[in-house]
């Protein structure tokens, strides 16, 4: 018979909405089964999820992930390098015991299952605006995560946004819209007012289709609109699969005005197989926030 997860009371209602399995006479009233099968769910859109156990920032997070969305329904291990990275930027240089953030807002692009961004919201506060975007079609599963990961880790709270790279028109409204964020509320972006840009495994387009769009010019573009404010960065971090290709995609940044600085490995660009990670600035002479390497070509 296979195994069925219950649920706390607490969480239960919440949780309800997103489970089409029947419940089974043989559990409490109190509870709700979500599970189908060992560690197998159903969505609300039909299909079967996995619920998946991972540690960011010293965190454990249990998220559910999807098959049928490929690389945007699953985890990464570069997610951890990700945060680690970001932890230590995103705090404001200075002597005081109390923790600033450099920036105001953190957009996450190909959020995916949103593991990431609920992370980084639970770790920067309330008073750091989180929003995860991906494809229309990987939202919900972002939303799903977040709604539950919510209940139970008091005090995150995150935007859950469909954003396809190059919509420079919607990248702008993820600026514009929403109190906490980069803008005022009259549709005007604050140039004063930083904002941190981090993509997590979005380099992996290797040209495979002829007909599928290459997205590394669309994610230069939205990189250089969203990265705004003096203390502005964007963070990349992947697995370095094709370094030709990888390396295309910087140069495409650098031809927006931007400065690309790595990260990791210090010492040279990473090889193949391994995880690179590297800081996105906008204004050619800035100072590196972590530093890193200047990669000029």
């Amino acid at each position: 018979m296979a195994a069925v997860a219950t649920v706390e009371p607490g969480v239960a209602s919440a949780l309800a909405p997103f489970c089409h399995a029947p419940p089974l006479p043989s559990l409490a009233a109190s509870a709700i089964a979500v599970a189908v099968g060992k560690e197998h769910y159903v969505a609300p859109w039909g299909r079967p999820l996995e619920r998946v156990e991972l540690r960011l920032l010293g965190r454990e997070l249990s998220v559910f992930t999807d098959d049928a969305l490929g690389v945007a329904g699953r985890v990464w291990p570069a997610q951890e390098v990700a945060a680690l990275h970001l932890r230590r930027l995103m705090l404001a240089e200075g002597g005081s015991s109390e923790r600033t953030c450099r920036c105001g807002t953190v957009f996450e692009l190909g959020a995916g299952c949103g593991a990431l961004s609920v992370a980084l919201a639970e770790e920067l506060g309330p008073d750091v605006r989180v929003v995860c975007s991906d494809l229309p079609e990987v939202v919900p599963l972002m939303e799903l995560n977040c709604q539950v990961v919510s209940l139970s880790h008091l005090g995150s709270s995150v935007e859950c946004r469909a954003l396809r790279w190059g919509d420079l028109d919607a990248a702008m409204a993820l600026l514009t819209g929403g109190t906490g964020g980069s803008a005022g509320g009259n549709g005007r972006v604050d140039s004063s007012a930083s904002t941190c840009v981090v993509a997590c495994e979005a380099a992996y387009w290797g040209g495979w289709d002829l007909f599928e769009e290459d997205t590394r010019e669309p994610l230069a573009a939205t990189l250089h609109s969203l990265i705004t404010g003096p203390e502005g960065f964007g963070l990349l971090v992947h697995e370095v699969r094709d370094p030709g290709r990888e390396a295309g995609l910087f140069e495409l940044i650098r031809a927006k005005g931007l400065e690309v600085w790595r990260q990791e490995p210090r010492d040279a660009e990473p090889r193949e197989g391994q995880i690179g990670a590297w800081v996105v600035r906008r204004d050619r002479g800035s100072r590196d926030l972590g530093g890193g390497t200047c990669c000029d070509s």
